[in-house]
């Protein structure tokens, strides 16, 4: 269980820098700044990458675990449900579970502006 809180921190934590250099690559948008736009997006896959294969590890110790209650439990804790916590690691990582959703959505909304800035009428959104 340490090994999982472990990883969704750092999870958290990528949410939280890949949001801080999409917010520079929206003002670079806004200033039409070609050159900080094409910088910042090169900035930012790295942890976004660093994201892909932290979600990856997560996904591969959940599959390696053999309590299957326990998997279970695990998972609906990570996709929100909190309640499902029973022990206070089990809290511990429900709390970062809900923090990590709510960085997800703000940053998934945060790319949804900035592709619409970038792409005007063609946005993906748009469709």
């Amino acid at each position: 269980m340490a090994e999982i809180l472990v990883l969704v921190k750092r999870i958290g934590t990528l949410f939280h820098e890949v949001a801080e250099i999409s917010k520079e690559l929206a003002n670079a948008v806004d200033r039409r700044d070609e050159v900080s736009i094409q910088m910042i997006l090169a900035m930012r896959s790295e942890p976004i990458e660093k994201l892909r294969i932290a979600d990856r590890s997560l996904r591969e110790i959940l599959i390696d675990l053999e309590d299957g209650e326990e998997v279970a439990r695990i998972r609906m804790i990570l996709n929100g449900a909190g309640d499902a916590a029973r022990s206070e690691q089990e809290k511990l990582l429900a709390e970062q579970a809900a923090m990590n959703i709510r960085a997800h959505q703000r940053l998934m909304e945060l790319d949804e502006a900035v592709n619409r800035k970038i792409t005007k009428d063609k946005s993906v959104y748009n469709m």
